[in-house]
């Protein structure tokens, strides 16, 4: 395996393709009505959040969140996402594999395992995160490190004794919201509300590193979760007409939600396929959690948990 374009090809993966860090706004002059209380993309501290995680439906890792508030103000979002096996040359574009001979570089199947922690001023804005990205065994662990100065996102990526310095601009009074996750909560949903969401992410180009989604409760929609049948509102979001990146229109992201307001999936459309992450049940919830910390406590990098035969 030519480990360099390996490591090159997931860090390209982990933060275009999985978006970790993506922030959402909400755009008064744009908007054609009022989002959901943006409050409610975050964990709330001391909330455990667990996720199975599909790969076009079918069951591929799994993910826990866990929030706090810092003791100088402001809060932090700890996350573990874990792939038993990520459909790599799946997720790729083939042009990607094609131009840079990458198709005989990588396998077709990789396990990963990544740790993220993210802070947020007491206002919501970003300060600084570090993500942790560990591959099988014998290749390089991958870190990503930033921090905010002024309107400038400082990025450092540091994998296989190579290290990459560079800063990308970030919007002014922009919300944020860790991409790779999902909200937790969207209350207060009815057929027909749409809103208007710009997504941020410091990897598109400087020139326009802002891409601008409609969003729509379009309806209802049946759901098995926890081995019953759920009416959940639909809601989905789509590129915007005007934003000529070739995706216009395209239906991109799509949440199932609860009357309670929680939401029981959350589906982002990468390539042919699409990334799922179904919340658990609170009980399945504890349970992933308990043995991610025992196994943590016993520096072990990648739990293993039988995700595949638990379908929520």
């Amino acid at each position: 395996m030519n480990s360099r374009w390996f490591n090159v090809a997931v860090v390209l993966l982990w933060l275009a393709s999985m978006t970790w860090l993506v922030t959402a706004k909400i755009l008064p002059s744009f908007a054609v009505g009022s989002p959901p209380d943006h409050h409610d993309m975050f964990c709330a501290e001391g909330q455990v959040l667990g996720y199975q995680v599909r790969w076009s439906d079918e069951p591929v890792g799994w993910a826990v969140v866990h929030g706090k508030r810092l003791v100088q103000g402001g809060s932090q979002i700890d996350s573990r996402l874990h792939f038993n096996r990520l459909p790599l040359r799946q997720i790729i574009p083939e042009g990607i594999l094609d131009l840079f001979a990458l198709k005989d570089a990588i396998p077709g199947e990789i396990r990963l395992d990544g740790r993220h922690e993210v802070t947020f001023h007491s206002s919501g804005r970003l300060q600084r995160f570090h993500s942790i990205v560990t591959l099988a065994p014998n290749v390089s662990t991958i870190q990503v490190e930033g921090f905010v100065a002024g309107d400038a996102i400082m990025l450092t990526i540091r994998s296989a004794g190579a290290t990459y310095h560079t800063q990308r601009p970030l919007p002014e009074n922009i919300m944020v919201s860790n991409g790779l996750m999902p909200q937790p909560q969207m209350p207060g949903l009815w057929k027909g509300r749409k809103w208007t969401v710009e997504m941020y992410s410091p990897l598109l180009p400087r020139t326009n590193p802002v891409q601008i989604l409609q969003a729509e409760v379009v309806g209802r929609d049946h759901i098995t979760w926890s081995g019953q049948l759920e009416n959940a509102w639909l809601v989905v979001y789509r590129g915007d007409p005007g934003d000529g990146v070739g995706r216009e229109g395209k239906e991109r992201v799509w949440l199932w939600v609860r009357d309670d307001g929680m939401v029981l999936k959350h589906k982002i459309a990468l390539l042919d396929g699409t990334l799922a992450f179904v919340r658990l049940p609170p009980g399945q919830e504890s349970e992933l959690d308990r043995i991610v910390q025992r196994q943590a406590s016993n520096d072990c990098d990648c739990v293993e948990l039988e995700t595949d035969s638990e379908t929520p």
